[in-house]
């Protein structure tokens, strides 16, 4: 797998959603003509969060034709090399129901838990990050009675 390609995708995601403070004025064009296509499609809604990992995924497959099985490669990888599997503390269900708010759609927020539980692998993380994917797949939704259908939590 050559990575070129791969690395091109992680930079180009990383100007588009302005995380970082080298881009040249070429990469910044670039960025915007990726936004007026694309609109908010890959824009994530925090600027650090675990679910930004499934949008940087999809961003690699849908807009540079990088397959999925190696795009998703190249995120674990990341994950890896950014240090990002600590929960701080976190309970893995409080996790997984943040990644559902964050997400707002509960196959999105498993497939981002999957590609940290994928990461952990091997880790002292490991554990807490098989906890939220499991939480995603077997917990049931229910609503928060004040806010109604807008917050979902896992139960």
């Amino acid at each position: 797998m050559k990575l070129g390609k791969h690395t091109d995708a992680i930079r180009q995601y990383r100007v588009l959603t302005n995380d970082v403070d080298d881009s040249t004025a070429e990469e910044r064009a670039q960025a915007t003509a990726h936004r007026k296509e694309y609109g908010d499609e890959y824009m994530p809604a925090r600027k650090h969060g675990p679910e930004n990992a499934v949008l940087l995924l999809r961003f690699m497959h849908e807009v540079h034709g990088i397959p999925l099985a190696q795009a998703s490669q190249s995120v674990i990888a990341l994950i890896t090399d950014l240090d990002a599997l600590s929960l701080n503390g976190h309970d893995p269900a409080a996790v997984a129901t943040g990644l559902l708010h964050a997400t707002g759609n509960v196959l999105i927020a498993a497939a981002t838990a999957s590609l940290y539980t994928e990461a952990a692998r091997g880790t002292a993380f490991e554990q807490s990050w098989q906890g939220v994917t499991d939480a995603l797949w077997h917990a049931e939704l229910v609503e928060d009675e004040a806010e109604h259908t807008e917050k979902r939590t896992l139960h």
